[in-house]
């Protein structure tokens, strides 16, 4: 159950200000099955599966290519990676 609640927790991280109809749509999830899934009913495999395909399509879309970059562009991208790593460390606690 605790994977179930941190996928859940993980798409209204990515997606905060989502409806029922439109993660219903997203999910490919009927709208009562989505409501209750949010609610703790337990998630059946396929519909843990189109959890993380969307998840998955999610994070694929907000990665960052460094290629082309000069070293010191490297350097100050990992530097803010670094940063922002912390501060979600931080903010975690």
């Amino acid at each position: 159950m605790d994977l179930q609640k941190s996928t859940i927790a993980e798409f209204k991280r990515v997606y905060p200000t989502i409806t029922l109809k439109k993660a219903s749509e997203v999910l490919g999830i009927q709208i009562t099955r989505v409501f209750r899934l949010f609610n703790g009913h337990e998630m059946r495999l396929n519909e843990y599966e189109k959890f993380q395909k969307v998840l998955g399509e999610e994070n694929a879309n907000n990665q960052v290519s460094v290629e082309g970059l000069n070293r010191n562009e490297c350097e100050e991208v990992e530097s803010i990676v670094s940063q922002f790593s912390r501060w979600n460390l931080y903010r975690s606690c």
